[in-house]
């Protein structure tokens, strides 16, 4: 998680507004930096309560840990060979340099090295797709079809690393579909993100604060989670208990 937004405020401001719940009548009394750095730190609380209580934060966690893992095993055995080496992943995506990697290493160690940096490309796609920032312009031309197949492959090779047997596969409707397709842009990473939004127009719109609803509003539809958060918007048309409508 990370702030991208500017918080004029002093630390103090912080540790009293995380630990306490703020009522209408204190909610009066704060200016407007003070409440913007309250319903930040419940839009950053709510990505930590979603990705720590939900099946695709679970997900997200184990496929980091394995990913982690094998850099840190693919690193170290790339620096077992005797010369000066440029980043693992430099090195295991030229074919010259990892065939001399794999000489060096023996054939048994070799596979080993092969197969990994493989299954490891395969998960930082799947990463990628899932909360990449823009990855809807990278994968612009990616089939659902194709997806599958490399996610229930990534599932594969999770399980074996986790010991689990028969893990789930998953299949499409429409494999010539297209991921990102037009009027649908966004994945995890935005829902998450729009999710943390709502949060904090139900906060303001809990102390009746129109102004603050109003600039997360802008913000919003000036950002890059514009595209899911009209069609969220567009699927209740009525005024929700955000208290806002299209």
């Amino acid at each position: 998680m990370s702030l991208l937004v500017s918080l004029d405020c002093d630390f103090e401001d912080y540790d009293r507004l995380s630990k306490q719940f703020v009522s209408a009548e204190s909610w009066n009394c704060l200016n407007d930096a003070q409440k913007q750095l309250y319903l930040t730190i419940r839009h950053e609380q709510d990505h930590h309560r979603l990705l720590n209580s939900t099946v695709v934060g679970s997900f997200l966690w184990l496929l980091d840990q394995i990913v982690y893992r094998d850099i840190v095993y693919l690193t170290g055995r790339v620096h077992q060979v005797d010369i000066y080496s440029p980043p693992f992943h430099l090195v295991l995506a030229d074919d010259t340099k990892r065939e001399f990697v794999i000489s060096e290493l023996g054939p048994t160690i070799g596979k080993v090295l092969d197969d990994t940096f493989e299954q490891l490309e395969r998960l930082l796609v799947i990463r990628e797709v899932l909360v990449g920032r823009r990855s809807y312009l990278t994968y612009r031309e990616l089939l659902c079809g194709d997806f599958a197949e490399q996610f229930n492959a990534a599932l594969a090779y999770m399980a074996l690393r986790l010991g689990v047997e028969d893990p789930p596969q998953f299949r499409c409707r429409n494999p010539r579909e297209l991921v990102f397709a037009e009027g649908e842009r966004y994945n995890v990473r935005d829902m998450v993100e729009c999710h943390a939004i709502n949060m904090e127009i139900g906060a303001a719109q809990h102390h009746n604060d129109q102004g603050q609803i109003r600039r997360l509003l802008e913000r919003t539809e000036a950002g890059s989670h514009a595209n899911l958060f009209s069609t969220l918007q567009s699927s209740f048309p009525f005024d929700n208990l955000c208290g806002h409508s299209t």
